[in-house]
């Protein structure tokens, strides 16, 4: 049911995008508004907060969390991967408080990541598709004098494909844990990191309502090495981000998600 369910809603936007004739008046599936749109987050916190503005896109994001294992036995993060779904015009709707479990029901195996990767597929070769906003990933720090590993939430694969700064490079203002659980990523604010490297496409990014990806406490061998999938250990992660998470264009915009 959760497969049938996650199909239905991609590959019905993919028909009406294709052909808009056909599409049931009065129903929109992608590049709804969501000026309105409200974010619950965690009561007793202040490290993450909902700035001024308003939202310009909320994403799904479906990936995995990387983790480097070290000598000692145990997971440091070494960045994430992730693909960003437009899932607007499911704000106010039933399916929305529960994308972020749905799709990760789906997604946590070999054969659910495979089938989020060939809808992926499907949906950038239809023209005219926004469903497919674009992709997340991290970057050496590309400040002056940066150091570490930097989060990108990038359009220009996507939605963005005209504009070379249709990206946001981040850096962390704040985090809290998520609400729902320990074994869930943190929730997360984080800010445009400034100049031609941080892009436009926004000044914020709220990270919420996360689903899995935290790396085992210890590994029981002693390899060492980068995990690129670390669905190996379960650490399968899906988010809704915040649009901003990639979406914020102007000063002031953010955007959020479902997980991060």
């Amino acid at each position: 049911m959760l497969f049938s369910t996650l199909f239905a809603i991609l590959s019905t936007s993919v028909l009406v995008s294709a052909a808009p004739a056909y599409a049931p008046p009065g129903i929109k599936l992608t590049g709804c508004p969501i000026s309105n749109a409200k974010v619950n987050l965690p009561a007793g916190q202040t490290a993450v907060t909902v700035p001024s503005g308003n939202p310009v896109y909320i994403a799904l994001g479906v990936g995995v969390q990387n983790y480097t294992c070290g000598s000692t036995g145990t997971f440091a993060s070494s960045g994430a991967v992730a693909k960003l779904f437009d899932i607007s015009c499911l704000v106010n709707t039933p399916l929305f408080p529960g994308i972020q479990d749905m799709v990760y029901s789906v997604a946590r195996n070999d054969r659910g990541q495979a089938l989020v990767a060939k809808i992926e597929t499907v949906l950038k070769a239809v023209p005219f598709t926004p469903l497919v906003l674009g992709d997340h990933y991290f970057i050496p720090n590309p400040t002056t004098n940066g150091t570490g590993l930097t989060p990108v939430f990038d359009f220009r694969a996507g939605i963005k494909k005209e504009d070379p700064s249709g990206f946001v490079a981040v850096k962390k203002l704040g985090n809290t844990p998520s609400p729902t659980g320990s074994s869930n990523v943190d929730w997360l604010m984080l800010q445009n990191v400034g100049g031609t490297v941080g892009g436009t496409l926004a000044s914020t990014v709220l990270r919420v309502d996360t689903k899995s990806g935290q790396p085992p406490a210890s590994v029981s061998d002693d390899d060492g090495g980068v995990y690129s999938e670390c669905n190996d250990f379960g650490t399968l992660y899906n988010q809704v981000l915040d649009v901003q998470v990639i979406g914020a264009l102007l000063a002031g915009t953010f955007g959020f998600g479902l997980n991060g």
